[in-house]
Formats: structure tokens, C-alpha cells, sequence
């Protein structure tokens, strides 16, 4: 269920507990992946241009994550791309999925753009 899910923005306590998820970013060390994951937070932070979100189980457990960023598309306005966007393999009634769908909406809003790409 989605209220199963707890989301936070990726910070300097999740990186290590994200790592084992870094191959969705196409990283394999974890130097890389810290480098990686502050610079897709933005250095300052900017969570109304980009960052990463993640899903923790009950337990605790890393259960999804995405990284965000906002981009003007032209006549349209700006959208909200989220990639990459990875779920974890669980049973259907404990996916993160609808969980992490729903705080990218929730980004969408904040940031006031007009559409959502996911990848």
C-alpha cells in the first residue's frame, strides 16, 4: 500500500543505503555514486529544480527512488523529467510505486510545472 512507504529526498544518510541501487544511474562505485547523487541534489540544494526521492519499506528498506529535474520544454512551459525512476521487485500490494508517483506529483505542483515525464 502506499501509505506503507515513507519518501524522503536523498541526503547525505541515504547515500550509503542507496548505493546498491546506484546501477539504475549507470555508477558502480560508491565515490562515484556520492559524486553523482550531491550534484543531482544540486550543490546548494535546490529541491524546486532537481533532486532524488527515495522510498523506504516498514523496515526501513530502500524500496524505490528517482531523480527529478525541472525543464523548460518550450511553448508548453516547464516539466517535470524523472529520471531514472526505479522500483524495486516486490509483491504488487507492496510496491512503492504509487507512493513515489504520488510525490512526483506532489513536485509537479510545487514547482508549478505543466506536464511529468518519467523514464
Amino acid at each position: 500500500m502506499q501509505s506503507d512507504f515513507v519518501i524522503r529526498s536523498l541526503n547525505s544518510q541515504l547515500i550509503r543505503k542507496t548505493f546498491p541501487f546506484a546501477n539504475a544511474f549507470g555508477v558502480a562505485n560508491l565515490m562515484e555514486w556520492e559524486s553523482l547523487a550531491l550534484r543531482l541534489n544540486g550543490v546548494p540544494p535546490n529541491p524546486d529544480k532537481s533532486g532524488v526521492v527515495v522510498a523506504e519499506g516498514p523496515h526501513g528498506m530502500v524500496a524505490g527512488l528517482f531523480a527529478y529535474r525541472v525543464e523548460e520544454t518550450g511553448i508548453n512551459g516547464p516539466s517535470l523529467v524523472c529520471d531514472p525512476f526505479w522500483v524495486g521487485n516486490m509483491p504488487r500490494q507492496a510496491t512503492p510505486l504509487n507512493a513515489l508517483l504520488a510525490e512526483a506529483e506532489r513536485i509537479s505542483q510545487r514547482c508549478g510545472t505543466r506536464a511529468i515525464s518519467i523514464s
